[in-house]
């Protein structure tokens, strides 16, 4: 059997189990919630009992119970009550970066762990003495394709939004079977390559299909491309900043994040792609780009309610609290008045390490654009 017959038999199995589980995810978490709510109930009895026949006072940690919170109190607030509330935290602090509590034996095996990770996707994706994994998938969705570049793009992505969110909602289940590590390995495993895979693809094919518009030769259209790129990066999710997380240095968590760009949107990552998917379409002008940018928009427009009903599932009023007080669209919450900005927010809050790396590198890719990019692009036929 071939590594393209491979590949595709492969797909065959892993496809089917990651939509099915996609499907139910929604269904397994409210029957976890159901039972998780009863276990707190009992616990707040508990509590209770505690507080009154024991005389015992209750720690500074619970005094505000998320669990018990009903967001629809809030309307029978004071205004006093609802701008205390608006200063507490129901979230955490995102993009933090202490120097003093890094560990250098926490790096080094940070260093260790992506190094052997992406050893042995080498290996197994790209290597020429390899499985060669990377060249079957790609050549399955050009054979799925008949050969058309803009279809077997849209495949290759459409795979990757599949595996990418389905294993996203089977996380809790499989953390219970294999632990946290061991699940972010998996989710490692499956999503780096798949991604290397479909960017190397676009970058290849960007200028494939039919040319529909052209304004590459526009004076202001790469400093915009530039602007709105940089723009996008900063609208990165926060746990992507949690470097030992996502190596699983230290124990990946979900997050509910509320600070920084969490305040001018609850999908920071939805809103960076969707900015850098206009950008480089009108740059490029080609079918191919729409295709491939419309699947990534699709994808991340779908994490939305994949990415509440997650943290929904995990932190329960607690994400409604942030939900209501929180947008979807920048700034909407603030315009509102629901999210109010504390002072110096954009000093305290944006003016920090990671933010100030993805300024600097932003930079950096810019000036050395047209070596990435494989030279410029070339010129319209006459």
């Amino acid at each position: 059997m071939g590594a393209c017959d491979r590949g595709r038999s492969i797909a065959c199995r892993v496809v089917p189990v990651l939509l099915i589980a996609s499907c139910l995810a929604p269904v397994v978490s409210a029957f976890r919630m159901q039972r998780t709510t009863s276990m707190h109930s009992v616990s707040a009895s508990i509590s209770r009992f505690a507080t009154t026949k024991l005389n015992l006072k209750p720690s500074e940690k619970d005094l505000f119970d998320y669990r018990s919170f009903d967001p629809a109190s809030i309307r029978s607030m004071s205004p006093a009550d609802d701008v205390d509330r608006r200063q507490s935290l129901a979230g955490e602090d995102s993009a933090k970066f202490v120097w003093s509590e890094q560990s250098l034996s926490s790096w080094m095996k940070f260093v260790v762990a992506v190094s052997s990770v992406l050893g042995v996707l080498y290996v197994v994706w790209l290597a020429e003495w390899g499985p060669q994994w990377g060249e079957a998938f790609t050549a399955n969705a050009e054979s799925l394709a008949g050969g058309n570049s803009t279809v077997a793009i849209t495949l290759m992505m459409l795979f990757f939004a599949i595996c990418h969110s389905g294993l996203a909602s089977l996380r809790p289940a499989g953390e219970d079977i294999v632990g946290p590590r061991v699940w972010r390995y998996i989710f490692a495993m499956v999503s780096l390559p798949l991604a290397y895979s479909s960017i190397g693809y676009f970058v290849e094919h960007r200028n494939d299909g039919v040319q529909l518009w052209d304004l590459r030769s526009e004076p202001w259209m790469r400093p915009l491309v530039f602007a709105s790129s940089v723009l996008s990066f900063l609208f990165l999710y926060p746990s992507t900043f949690n470097l030992l997380e996502v190596a699983a240095v230290d124990e990946p968590k979900l997050h509910l994040w509320e600070t920084g760009i969490a305040r001018i949107t609850r999908h920071p990552q939805t809103v960076g792609q969707i900015l850098w998917c206009a950008s480089h379409t009108a740059y490029i002008g080609t079918s191919f780009a729409c295709a491939a940018s419309a699947v990534l928009c699709g994808h991340h427009l779908f994490s939305v309610w994949n990415g509440d009903r997650r943290l929904r599932d995990k932190f329960g009023a607690q994400a409604d609290l942030l939900r209501e007080r929180t947008s979807i669209v920048p700034f909407a919450a603030i315009l509102s008045g629901k999210q109010q900005l504390p002072p110096n927010f954009w000093r305290e809050e944006m003016l920090r390490v990671p933010y100030v790396t993805i300024l600097v590198g932003s930079v950096l890719a810019y000036l050395a654009h047209d070596q990435l990019r494989g030279g410029p692009a070339p010129a319209p036929a006459p």
